[in-house]
């Protein structure tokens, strides 16, 4: 059974060291266009400090649709840590 390629989300974890115009233009490499963006990469931020309007702009030059933003949150404990 094939599954189609319009149907993967490839999230942004598989390549957490590129920087979002990178990931997209990896994607779009790869015959795909849609995204999961994350907030627990390294730097904690889900656009590189883009803006709105330049996140879309690159969306739209890689056709690239993003389709969710993973929120990972600290557990509890780690929140009692970081408070202590």
């Amino acid at each position: 059974m094939t599954i189609a390629l319009h149907r993967f989300c490839i999230n942004r974890k598989i390549a957490p060291s590129l920087n979002i115009e990178s990931f997209f233009r990896l994607v779009n490499s790869l015959g795909l266009n849609k995204v999961e963006l994350r907030n627990d990469l390294p730097g904690g931020k889900v656009t590189d400090d883009l803006s709105a309007r330049q996140v879309r702009e690159l969306a739209e030059r890689y056709h690239i649709e993003i389709l969710t933003i993973n929120a990972v949150y600290p557990s509890i404990a780690v929140r009692r840590r970081c408070a202590a």
